[in-house]
């Protein structure tokens, strides 16, 4: 499997781009937010990447992030949700946005993205909920670039004996009312010791 590629950007546009990695060029299916961050051709690049093999195809997708790419994944394992209808959903809301509606039941949000009626929204919540409230919430509290802080709070609430899942869910809770502060773990786990 082919989990990231980094390389010469060469060809760009909205939905996909071309890297160059030592002379071979990889076409790769991106959401809108990537296009938006990369930078002009030429640049170096870093995408994080899932391989999707089809009847006699392969279909290579690129992420900015990690977390993108895991929500991409965990959108793909719902029936009737393809590569092509995932991307739309993280072209259409960010993914801090999708934990959001998904973890608050937000269906209306879900539904203003382009192809997705109330049906499929309800089904992205009722089938994701319990696996988005495990994932730390990007950007959710603490200062961009301290994601371990969130995962040091989540550990030791494990080691104290709480499961994970709701030791995962309070601490998203507690990084997103307290978004913008500068948080430490420590702070964390005393606010989360007071609320489990």
């Amino acid at each position: 499997m082919i989990g990231q590629i980094e390389g010469r950007l060469i060809e760009k546009g909205p939905t996909q781009v071309m890297v160059d990695v030592n002379g071979v060029g990889y076409l790769l299916q991106i959401p809108l937010p990537v296009y938006e961050t990369l930078g002009e051709c030429g640049s170096n690049v870093r995408l994080y990447t899932v391989l999707f093999v089809r009847e006699e195809k392969l279909e290579l997708y690129g992420f900015a992030s990690q977390q993108e790419r895991q929500l991409f994944q965990l959108l793909v394992t719902i029936p009737g949700i393809g590569p092509r209808v995932a991307l739309r959903i993280l072209s259409g809301v960010s993914p801090a946005q999708l934990q959001e509606a998904i973890l608050r039941q937000d269906t209306a949000l879900l539904t203003r993205i382009p192809g997705i009626g109330k049906k499929l929204g309800d089904r992205l919540v009722t089938e994701l909920k319990e696996q988005i409230a495990r994932l730390p919430v990007e950007g959710a509290g603490v200062r961009a670039g301290s994601p371990e802080v969130v995962t040091d709070a989540i550990e030791a609430l494990v080691i104290l004996g709480y499961k994970k899942s709701q030791a995962t869910a309070c601490i998203n809770a507690i990084a997103r009312e307290w978004r913008g502060q500068r948080l430490t773990a420590e702070v964390l786990i005393k606010e989360a010791l007071k609320r489990i």
